[in-house]
């Protein structure tokens, strides 16, 4: 749990590690976690903790579940759970200009080097090995988690910027590595590869 001094720091980094945890159950489950209400934010956050991982715990498919899209190894367990939720690596604290600057850097770099295409969890990868660098924590996993949503809009704006094709059609820039139309909204970078000389 996070140090408990009594200030408001204190308050507010429970208040913020469950905001993000409900964030996380309405997002896989689409739903509120629904726990009882406490007193304090300590309270109020160990109380969704005990809650979640006990849903978890009885549910083997929803655990999985969300094991696979927020990245947290045993959700089951509220000590990993919590040890997880609050270390978690976390593409909402980095500006878009930083990671729109690196991915466009890195693009640049596979051109000169002659490379047309690339598979987009490898370029995600380096995309984020070098943006959570000194960040003293560990990059998201590249996969279709929650990361997955914002990292495919910050590529479609550069395709947009770069090309001029509207984020409204499908992606030019981005294909199914194993053929047929791509979605307006791919679910898994696993499944995509990108086309580095079409930007």
């Amino acid at each position: 749990m996070f140090t408990d001094d009594g200030g408001k720091k204190a308050s507010q980094a429970y208040w913020n590690a469950l905001g993000k945890l409900k964030e996380m159950w309405l997002e896989v489950f689409d739903e509120d976690i629904g726990f009882e209400k406490q007193a304090t934010a300590k309270r109020c956050y160990e109380q969704a903790i005990e809650t979640v991982s006990e849903k978890l715990r009885k549910n083997p498919y929803n655990e999985n579940k969300f094991k696979t899209y927020t990245n947290i190894t045993d959700p089951g367990d509220p000590e990993i759970l919590d040890k997880e939720l609050r270390l978690a690596p976390d593409i909402d604290d980095l500006s878009p200009n930083l990671l729109l600057g690196i991915m466009l850097e890195k693009m640049d770099d596979l051109e000169c080097s002659g490379m047309e295409k690339i598979e987009l969890r490898h370029f995600l990868r380096e995309v984020l090995d070098e943006a959570f660098e000194d960040r003293g924590t560990r990059r998201p996993n590249v996969g279709a988690n929650r990361h997955w949503p914002r990292l495919r809009q910050y590529l479609r704006e550069i395709e947009e910027m770069c090309t001029g094709n509207p984020q409204t059609e499908r992606s030019q820039i981005m294909r199914n590595t194993y053929g047929g139309r791509i979605a307006l909204l791919p679910k898994d970078p696993g499944r995509l590869t990108l086309k580095v000389n079409s930007i």
